[in-house]
């Protein structure tokens, strides 16, 4: 009798500690996404996420009303973009080039620079020397992971008559690769087999709709608050094992080195002259990522990248250390500090390093590499949608999903054609083929 007293109040303590615990979540819920001022300071995504190894940190800064969000045009294969236009995704500039040579540079914000700094397409298109024969053009585009660098990369270069590619990245680039979402909606890879699979296109232009369908992921917010904040008393393995970090970093070390072996197949294969830039964040608050300190896995696992792979390349903090104005301390003369960027003084540095590395790649002039451009993705997805309609029974296929999903016959009609240009790829590797000479 004693003891089935004691289940019985056993299990009522369960189920009332247990709904207490639902109902507190509830509430808490309800006080993250309230727009009540009082509950303001509940709206941090650090708070219940972590930037560099969760899109659910994104999704939450945009739901929050982050201060940098989703473009209002999205491009259907890259998300948000930068100085190249939307269908060709030729540079605005190319036209300057004339029977110059183009260097294109690739890379995130570190690339494409701070609006109040000099940069790169003007330190080099203004230097006498670099200029006569090359002309720069900049493909850097803000907030993008090595995933989307890659894929423009992909897009463009053999648009252009014998390009150097300067392809940089700046190390936490690394970090983006895996999410689904930064700023806005993003292209991603997966790793299936030996190869990669693009997933997440095309770019729904609905930003709203978009993550109402995929969600932020997070199952308590409580619980999260408490994984988040300064009083999480659990010991660092067991925080290491419950925020997915260790398992994170192996995942993000296997898919940007696949994604970065697949860029240099298409580099190599096209005969194409290359130059690999390495930007670092720089901030005397974290050591690990200070000059001469390169304990850390991203330095690690690019160093490696490069040297196996005999991949020519400029390290951004090498720049620094070998620079006479280098004093140990002096970190602004090369470092916005407020947002870590390069200044027009480091900017300066690099481009004096990519002009020496380009001007020393120049073969005979008479030499002409057949060249042949392939369509974008968005161009594909057009042609696999005109096809759709002139195919009746591939239409009337589409026509019976749309329904079955709740979609438009247009809408239902695109997803199908960005599934199969993914699915198939079959123009890219025909591209690198023919570059190829096979």
């Amino acid at each position: 009798m004693a003891f089935k007293k004691f289940a019985v109040n056993s299990i009522l303590v369960l189920l009332s500690t247990g709904l207490s615990l639902v109902a507190a979540e509830y509430a808490f819920r309800y006080m993250v996404f309230s727009s009540a001022p009082a509950f303001k300071g509940l709206k941090d995504a650090g708070y219940y996420a972590d930037p560099f190894n969760e899109a659910a940190y994104w999704k939450l800064y945009y739901l929050f009303g982050g201060e940098y969000g989703p473009p209002a045009d999205p491009h259907p294969l890259l998300g948000w973009r930068g100085d190249f236009k939307p269908g060709s995704l030729m540079h605005h500039q190319a036209a300057e080039v004339g029977a110059r040579r183009p260097v294109l540079l690739y890379g995130d914000s570190y690339a494409q620079c701070m609006p109040e700094v000099t940069c790169f397409q003007q330190l080099l298109n203004t230097d006498t020397a670099f200029a006569r024969d090359h002309f720069l053009l900049n493909y850097g585009t803000g907030g993008y992971g090595v995933d989307q660098i890659a894929l423009l990369f992909e897009q463009t270069f053999l648009r252009y008559e014998r390009p150097v590619v300067v392809f940089s990245l700046m190390v936490t680039d690394m970090d983006r690769s895996p999410l689904d979402w930064r700023t806005g909606q993003k292209p991603y890879f997966s790793i299936e087999g030996d190869g990669l699979r693009l997933n997440g296109v095309p770019i729904d232009p609905d930003p709203a709709h978009y993550v109402k369908e995929h969600g932020v992921g997070i199952t308590s917010y409580l619980w999260r608050r408490f994984l988040y904040s300064k009083v999480n008393f659990l010991p660092d393995a067991m925080k290491d094992r419950l925020m997915g970090w260790s398992v994170s970093t192996e995942h993000k070390k296997r898919l940007n080195t696949r994604i970065l072996e697949r860029v240099v197949e298409r580099l190599r294969a096209g005969r194409v002259d290359f130059v690999f830039l390495v930007f670092h964040y720089l901030t005397p608050d974290q050591p690990e990522f200070m000059v001469g300190n390169e304990d850390n896995w991203r330095d690690a696992m690019l160093r490696d990248f490069l040297k196996v792979r005999d991949i020519p390349y400029i390290w951004s903090k090498d720049l620094i250390l070998a620079d006479p104005a280098w004093t140990g301390t002096n970190l602004d003369k090369y470092m916005l500090l407020d947002n870590g960027h390069p200044t027009t003084y480091f900017n300066g540095l690099i481009a004096q390093e990519i002009g020496r590395k380009v001007l020393a790649m120049d073969r005979d002039p008479a030499w002409v590499r057949p060249v042949f451009a392939p369509p974008s993705y968005a161009e594909r997805a057009r042609q696999v949608e005109n096809a759709i309609r002139a195919d009746s029974a591939w239409y009337a296929s589409v026509q019976g999903n749309a329904q079955r999903y709740g979609q438009t016959i247009e809408a239902r009609m695109a997803e199908e054609a960005w599934y199969t240009v993914a699915e198939e790829d079959d123009v890219v590797k025909a591209a690198v083929r023919a570059a190829a000479g096979n």
